[in-house]
């Protein structure tokens, strides 16, 4: 910090919210090292415009700062205001002379939804994946391959699923889910490119059973994976959850197809993504 005292400004920081329903506000700075502080409700037009405010003293020096709050829309209780609206921390300037310059202020306009209104359950909601229309049922934008090929690629020790579990009764996909590992002895990266796909094998750190997950972007892909991982002289049993012939992560994302391949070292699995899709393999050691 480039300054020429340390005497500390009091600078008042406000958020609007024009009717999004935002709440539990948070102001987060780097001059008090990121630590999270509850802010003031100035006023509130009955869910029409809400304003909170805080007074914080800051040094001579550039200081980012946010928001975090409680976001009804996809009930997340430490959602980054900014960066969920695609926009920049703030940043605030405090010249050796005492004088402020930059962002005192944050305003966040009405996303298109009544904050007081509530969610309820739609037929959509019910019945069918949704749209991806605001008001119908929210998803996420890839095919259900691909969901299954990110307990490969992102490495986690601890993984989920989430939802109602009703939503995974009889739902032949979630046995890759019950079974995959998430303690790895060795991991592959065999192929990729960043922005655009990515293969990768890991190990079972408990057994000799390797599983494999492909993601593709936008763009429909076809691999030959070499097995050069597997041992010598052994065969395995996979089970290929991928996409089928007609899936698409907009119009078709729920077309999963499974089946069964024995495999070796020397062979090379073919596969085919489809747009926004994926491939998630188990590849289990035959005694």
């Amino acid at each position: 910090m480039d300054a020429e005292t340390d005497d500390e400004i009091p600078v008042k920081i406000t958020f609007i919210d024009e009717g999004n329903g935002y709440s539990n506000i948070r102001y987060k700075g780097g001059e008090s090292f990121w630590q999270t502080k509850p802010m003031i409700p100035e006023s509130s037009a009955d869910g029409a415009v809400a304003v909170w405010s805080i007074t914080e003293m800051m040094k001579p020096g550039e200081w980012e700062w946010g928001i975090s709050a409680h976001d009804v829309l996809i009930d997340n209780n430490n959602a980054w205001l900014p960066s969920l609206l695609n926009l920049k921390n703030r940043k605030i300037n405090i010249s050796a002379d005492g004088r402020i310059s930059g962002d005192v202020s944050i305003r966040i306009p009405n996303q298109g939804f009544d904050a007081k209104a509530g969610f309820t359950a739609s037929k959509e909601d019910m019945e069918s994946i949704g749209t991806n229309v605001f008001g119908k049922t929210q998803r996420v934008n890839t095919t259900l391959a691909k969901q299954l090929a990110y307990y490969l690629v992102l490495y986690s020790p601890m993984q989920m699923a989430s939802d109602f579990i009703e939503n995974y009764e009889n739902q032949p996909a979630f046995a890759f889910i019950k079974e995959v590992p998430v303690d790895w002895q060795t991991t592959e990266v065999i192929d990729g490119e960043i922005g655009e796909y990515v293969t990768i094998a890991r190990k079972d750190s408990n057994s000799e059973d390797w599983y494999l997950g492909s993601i593709t972007n936008e763009k429909s892909r076809d691999f030959s994976i070499p097995l050069d991982f597997l041992d010598e002289d052994k065969k395995y049993v996979a089970t290929i959850y991928r996409d089928a012939k007609d899936a698409h992560w907009e119009h078709n994302p729920l077309a999963l197809t499974i089946e069964e391949a024995t495999l070796e070292k020397r062979n090379k699995l073919r596969l085919k993504l489809a747009p926004g899709g994926g491939v998630a393999v188990s590849i289990k050691a035959l005694d």
